[in-house]
């Protein structure tokens, strides 16, 4: 199976990063975090946006390094391929985590407030086409898409926090629970975050130019300010009654459309909500098949879709069935795969920053587009004169030697060698037609010369035949006037 992942902007990589700060945190989890921390617990979501944004600055700095490096090269040149395995296993196993507590958090909402006799099967059924097509068909394809959403996204969330301002009628009392219930919070609800490192499975395949990087931090920060304001405009709506509402961003609508009179402008949510989990599930299955590639280099791709769907419906079925089971698994289990985000991937980061540059193996610029280039020189040579396809490969020789090409690709390397070859024969012999050129032209002009000369020494005999000539008759005239 071919899967075309072609490289994305960095507008796109923030639009994904964007859409990736709201997966499970505008539905569930303010709700969680009242019930544990009250009011303080607006402080747990900015302190974890701020680790998230730490994420985002290693990122940066470590693509800044290794522009054109993947993680899993940096990782093999200065830890080697045992620690780059278990990366990208643990890789696998967070995404697939996070996959399937968004859907078991989007099916009990869907449950509960659209259709309470909504089977399972049929959901899976709905999203799993769509969120397999979107990953099969490459990243720059779910990046073009998100950007097609980006502003129907962005505007619904926007008008939802706006309407649920108007909600607002009472005034929170803060500081009432202590650091210890915060911090126990903290933990026992630090699943939702930690997306951020998605940047690091997918670094070699984002073009990030100079100036750019902003971008990136623009969109992480509107994401971050209105998952913020949903949670706080939620606590203010319903205060000490948050936790018996689960759902927070359609909680404020529909406080708003109960009390206000605006009719059922909750269906808006629930629009957002849908578009928000496909594109979730998408990236998380996205990232999960670059890291089984990187697990199971000689494996098909198609098999990392396939594994994914099979351990996806066999563990959401088994959660649906055994609740109890899935609630253990989302507060006291989940928590842990933290660790992983938050302290291992940055201690890795920061030494792979400290230490010096090593001789890692660089991709191509082109990827893998290096053999329909060579194919478009070659017909275009047949099209043109000699020079002109002299000129060409001489660029693309030039080109060649300034993109490193990876030792292990054979066919690369051969295509190269050739190429080089062709180039010095062919310089060699406009050479020599130079040096031809130049010699012809010489012994033309000795040519010349050697006629003038022949025809000015004809001449000169020609004129002392002559003047023998006169003498010799002159001589016989006097002979005979003496004789006689």
């Amino acid at each position: 199976m071919k899967v075309f992942d072609r490289s994305i902007n960095v507008w796109q990589a923030g639009i994904l990063l964007f859409v990736l700060m709201f997966a499970n945190k505008i539905l569930v989890l303010p709700s969680l975090l009242f019930e544990g921390a009250g009011m303080e617990s607006i402080f747990i979501l900015i302190f974890f946006f701020l680790l998230e944004l730490g994420l985002v600055l290693l990122f940066l700095a470590l693509k800044k390094k290794f522009p054109t490096q993947s993680f899993s090269q940096i990782l093999i040149s200065h830890f080697g391929k045992i620690v780059n395995v278990c990366f990208f296993v643990a890789f696998m196993i967070f995404f697939f985590a996070k996959a399937v507590l968004l859907y078991n958090v989007t099916y009990i909402f869907f449950r509960n407030l659209i259709y309470k006799d909504t089977s399972n099967l049929l959901i899976l059924f709905c999203f799993l086409p769509v969120i397999n097509h979107l990953a099969i068909s490459g990243l720059r394809v779910m990046g073009r898409t998100c950007q097609l959403f980006f502003p129907v996204i962005l505007s619904i969330i926007v008008f939802c926090v706006i309407v649920g301002v108007f909600g607002i009628g009472s005034r929170a009392i803060w500081f009432q629970s202590s650091w210890m219930d915060v911090l126990l919070t903290a933990a026992k609800h630090i699943e939702p975050f930690g997306d951020a490192i998605f940047l690091f499975v997918v670094m070699d395949k984002i073009n990030i130019k100079n100036g750019d990087w902003k971008v990136m931090f623009y969109l992480f920060a509107i994401s971050a300010v209105l998952v913020v304001a949903t949670a706080l405009v939620f606590m203010l709506s319903y205060t000490y009654t948050s936790f018996m509402h689960p759902y927070a961003v359609f909680e404020i609508v529909s406080f708003v459309k109960e009390f206000g009179g605006l009719g059922r402008i909750d269906i808006i949510a629930m629009v957002v909500i849908i578009i928000l989990a496909y594109f979730h599930l998408a990236i998380y299955l996205k990232c999960f098949m670059f890291a089984f590639e990187q697990v199971f280099p000689k494996i098909d791709k198609i098999y990392s879709v396939i594994t994914f769907n099979f351990l996806f419906v066999v563990t959401v079925i088994f959660f649906i069935i055994n609740l109890e089971t899935a609630v253990t698994f989302g507060e006291q289990i989940l928590p842990y795969a933290e660790i992983f985000p938050f302290f291992i991937l940055p201690i890795f980061v920061l030494i792979a920053l400290a230490i010096k540059n090593k001789n890692v193996q660089k991709k191509p610029e082109n990827g893998g587009n290096l053999q329909k280039i060579l194919k478009n020189n070659e017909r275009k040579e047949l099209n043109n004169s000699q020079n002109k396809s002299i000129l060409q490969n001489l660029n693309i020789a030039s080109h060649l030697q300034n993109v490193n090409i990876p030792s292990h690709n054979l066919n690369y390397q051969q295509q190269k060698q050739k190429i080089l070859k062709k180039q010095q024969k062919q310089v060699k012999l406009l050479k020599l037609n130079k040096k031809q050129k130049i010699l012809n032209s010489k012994n033309n002009i000795l040519g010349n010369k050697n006629n003038i000369s022949n025809e000015e020494k004809n001449n000169l005999k020609s004129k002392n035949t002559q003047k023998s000539g006169f003498f010799c008759n002159k001589f016989q005239f006097i002979a005979e006037k003496e004789g006689a």
